[in-house]
């Protein structure tokens, strides 16, 4: 399951965040090759960012960097989670906090929690009781007017990107350990720029 605590600037796991973010495609060996890390710190921060799903395993040792992290066993984060409700409100012309916490992968307490402010906001209205198998009766529950024009804005959620520096680092990587750096001038000329953006970078 995911931890749930965000990562820190300037770890040893947010480094490899950013240098797979970077790359878009790594395996472990790449990662650990060029960040000069040890296999047991590769391995951790591989294993922390798969559970927190900015990591999908795509075969063996090789991963793909995600910004939609639904894949496996990782929980919709808030944004994710509030859209899928969303969304499980619209397409239900009548439902019950049972049938929205279903379609929406999450907990009935949750949805009661939501349902709770959309009531308060105005967004939502009872609609009637539905009997259940047990013979127990639920409250059926739709939305309003205006609970439709706000639902229909998508939740918004904001996209990871790799600091700038990390990217110039990165292909400065790439063309010094391919050789093109080397042995072919443009390339050369081309590490070169990068070296002096870097250093400008760190310096100010």
């Amino acid at each position: 399951m995911r931890t749930g605590r965000a990562l820190r600037v300037g770890t040893t796991t947010d480094m490899v965040r950013q240098y797979a973010a970077a790359q878009g495609t790594v395996t472990k060996r790449q990662v650990r090759e060029a960040l000069g890390l040890s296999v047991g710190a590769t391995k951790h921060a591989v294993e922390t960012l798969s559970r927190q799903g900015f990591l999908q395993k795509i075969r063996h040792g090789v991963y793909v960097f995600s910004n939609d992290r639904h894949g496996g066993q990782v929980p919709p984060r808030p944004a994710e989670r509030e859209e899928r409700i969303r969304r499980a409100m619209r397409i239900n012309e009548k439902w019950s906090v049972q049938d929205i916490a279903q379609q929406a992968g999450t907990t009935e307490s949750y949805i009661y929690k939501r349902l709770s402010t959309y009531r308060a906001k105005g967004w939502v209205r009872q609609a009637g009781i539905r009997k259940k198998p047990n013979g127990c009766v639920e409250k059926l529950w739709r939305l309003t007017l205006a609970g439709r024009d706000k639902l229909y804005k998508p939740v918004t959620q904001q996209e990871f990107k790799p600091d700038p520096l990390v990217l110039k680092v990165v292909e400065l990587n790439r063309l010094v350990c391919s050789g093109l750096a080397q042995h072919v001038p443009e390339h050369g000329e081309a590490a070169k720029s990068l070296c002096r953006e870097i250093l400008e970078s760190i310096s100010t």
